[in-house]
């Protein structure tokens, strides 16, 4: 692979890693988000009305960003009540 394969790789991987931030940034609506980004490692907590939920962090910031969005995916599922009519469901 040459420079500029290198270069269109790593401009993916930086789309990728906005994309998921701005599927973050929709969530800070309904809960505290706190990012910290460090040269050697990555925390993102999530928090509700002051109230710890969930953190995660690594080394590699996609890997961070996917598990705490799949968490918040999973808690704000779209449920299906007995009557039929599907609500998002909020914690």
């Amino acid at each position: 692979m040459g420079a500029k394969d290198d270069d269109i790789q790593g401009l993916q991987q930086d789309i990728e890693i906005a994309s998921l931030m701005l599927r973050l940034i929709d969530y800070s609506t309904r809960y505290e988000i706190n990012i910290q980004l460090w040269p050697e490692y990555n925390t993102i907590y999530v928090a509700k009305i002051g109230i710890d939920m969930f953190n995660y962090g690594g080394h590699n910031l996609k890997d961070v960003l996917v598990t705490v969005l799949g968490y918040l995916d999973r808690v704000n599922r779209k449920q299906k009540p007995t009557n039929g009519k599907t609500e998002e469901g909020t914690v």
